[in-house]
């Protein structure tokens, strides 16, 4: 029996069996097997499923019968739905009147439809089972006929039916009207109702009338993983920070892990939007466990339902998170096949493709040949389609282009400073104040509009113009307003990107001194390289039959390549130590 179910079940059956046998039914009949079912341990807990009926309906049917029932013969599944192959006691049950030594020949069940809802074949193979392993089943509100049988199966399925079409639509219509759906807050939010009561209030109605509000304890944890991760760091090193901080973790878990942050992050309702009617529950068999399971699966974008609610982050910061987030996996050393600097970086300039970075050739020392190469990923293209794409760019040797680029890389890490003072020059907007001055202004415009409106409002109630009229002027407020609002929100966003611009800068420079101060030298492991690149370049733009190439992210630049020695930067890329800083991904 379901674990979850037996200790609610003991009790219950104690209170209604013989009180001389401990048995339901007659003291002495015939042994029988008993069967019900609850849709969930909740609901057997609440008493609303009913168990306490299954087991009173089926005492009374074991008397009639003369038939007697100890506890170890009744079978309980904790399940809901139409299937009947995942309900385990189900097929303990069938596994065990198969035995030949079986202790009774009499399955006794409250309805049709406990043994199962599905009446167009589950309940007749069910009771067809039963009849081949000559068991009787038999129910307490039985039927007199086949057509009754399924008549009675077809109500019940219909019903259950219903019901899961009135709680989806329930649920639909409660997000339309702005409300919560979730049964748990995400993490970073609380439950409050529309009048901002907390579920801890006696008077707050939050269960009908659910809203969002940011978590004064968690909305700030939330906040600083989105700025550390669009700041530069990986992953692990936040949920690392995390776990050493003793940072309490979302529902309990028990570590911080890098795939669940990963989702939360993923997640919009961080900026402003929940999304209800997203996901549905969907019974699958799984091959793995050779059994039906729930698979959760999204409907269609345009079913979703988007309740707006308090932002944690802007909708600026949050894409640069999903940039972010789509730049690491780029980067990680793990999804490096071998030791290729830059792989998932270089991209050909002829064509636009990917270079794929691994393969090998020249001489062959140890039955392995030594040089690694990349090359471009049209020639990966079937024939046909490699015969109107592939730009029969040459392959690049690792060996050469690798210490080129880290030899560009190498130059700025020497003088970091060059890079902060680039960087500060970009933004130097954000210091000098002018998005904060801006922004002022559209604040003095709105309220402005505001005023306009009102004395609109004092005219048309002296009747010094007409509705029509005091329509029109009204309309043209609004529409002024509206636009000035939203370009009013457009700059918040930027502003608020300061921060982010600040942590990032701040990370990049803070590596970079630690690096020289170390007494960095360009021979340093493979994968602190590859965080390095990452952290500095964007793309690196190869032209392999012309030699050169162009590093575009925080720094940019364009060289000369060739086979043997260092890069010589390009005539039109000027001097050396000429760096310039673009928007990071």
């Amino acid at each position: 029996m379901d674990e979850k179910l037996k200790p609610i079940l003991e009790p219950i059956f104690a209170g209604i069996a013989n009180e001389r046998t401990g048995e339901l039914g007659s003291p002495n009949g015939d042994l029988a097997y008993a069967y019900i079912r609850v849709s969930t341990s909740g609901q057997a807990e609440e008493g609303r499923s009913g168990l306490p009926r299954q087991l009173l309906h089926i005492h009374e049917h074991a008397c009639r019968l003369n038939l007697r029932i100890p506890f170890r013969l009744v079978y309980g599944d904790d399940h809901t739905g139409f299937e009947f192959r995942d309900r385990p006691d189900l097929q303990r049950l069938l596994a065990e009147v198969s035995k030949e030594d079986r202790e009774a020949h009499h399955v006794a069940i409250e309805y049709i439809d406990r043994l199962s809802r599905n009446a167009k074949w589950h309940q007749g193979y069910l009771l067809e089972l039963f009849e081949e392993k000559d068991v009787t089943v038999s129910f307490w509100k039985p039927f007199n006929s086949e057509i009754e049988r399924a008549v009675m199966g077809a109500i019940s399925e219909q019903g259950m039916r219903n019901e899961i079409e009135r709680m989806t639509e329930g649920m639909k219509l409660k997000a339309e009207s702005g409300r919560i759906t979730a049964r748990q807050p995400s993490y970073g939010f609380m439950f409050v109702d529309s009048k901002g009561r907390l579920a801890t209030d006696p008077a707050s109605d939050y269960r009908q009338d659910t809203h969002y509000s940011p978590d004064p304890d968690q909305a700030p944890i939330m906040r600083e993983i989105y700025h550390r991760i669009v700041g530069g760091e990986s992953l692990f090193e936040i949920c690392d920070d995390l776990e050493r901080r003793g940072v309490p973790t979302p529902k309990g878990a028990k570590h911080w892990a890098t795939g669940n942050v990963s989702k939360m992050l993923k997640n919009t309702v961080y900026k402003g939007e929940y999304a209800a009617n997203r996901f549905y529950f969907q019974s699958e068999w799984s091959e793995r466990s050779q059994k039906m399971v729930n698979r959760q699966r999204q409907r269609p974008e345009e079913e979703w339902v988007i309740v707006p609610v308090p932002a944690i982050v802007s909708p600026m910061v949050w894409e640069e998170a999903q940039k972010a987030l789509k730049r690491n996996i780029k980067t990680s050393t793990r999804n490096a096949k071998s030791e290729c600097l830059l792989q998932g970086f270089l991209y050909c300039a002829r064509c636009g493709h990917l270079y794929n970075c691994g393969g090998t050739t020249g001489p062959i020392v140890d039955g392995k040949r030594t040089r690694r190469f990349c090359i471009c990923g049209s020639y990966n293209n079937t024939p046909h389609v490699r015969e109107h794409i592939f730009c029969k760019s040459p392959i690049v040797y690792t060996d050469v282009i690798d210490p080129h680029v880290w030899d560009s890389v190498c130059k700025l890490i020497t003088d970091p400073d060059i890079l902060i003072s680039y960087i500060e020059e970009e933004h130097g907007k954000f210091k000098r104040g002018e998005l904060n001055h801006q922004l002022n202004y559209l604040d003095k415009q709105l309220r402005k509009c505001l005023q306009e409106e009102h004395k609109w409002d004092q005219a048309y109630a002296a009747d010094i113009f007409d509705l029509e009229e005091y329509r029109e002027k009204k309309e043209a407020v609004s529409r002024r307003r509206q636009a000035l609002q939203d370009e009013w929100e457009r700059l918040s966003e930027e502003i608020n990107l300061v921060e982010v611009f600040e942590r990032k800068r701040e990370i990049i420079y803070e590596h970079l001194v630690k690096l020289k101060q170390s007494g960095f030298a360009p021979d340093i492991p493979f994968k602190d390289k590859r965080r390095i690149v990452a952290m500095l370049v964007d793309r690196v733009v190869i032209d392999s039959k012309n030699k050169w190439y162009r590093l575009e992210g925080v720094i940019e630049g364009t060289y000369q390549y060739e086979e043997k020695g260092m890069p010589q930067q390009s005539k039109e890329a000027g001097d050396a130590t000429n760096f310039t800083y673009t928007s990071a991904p």
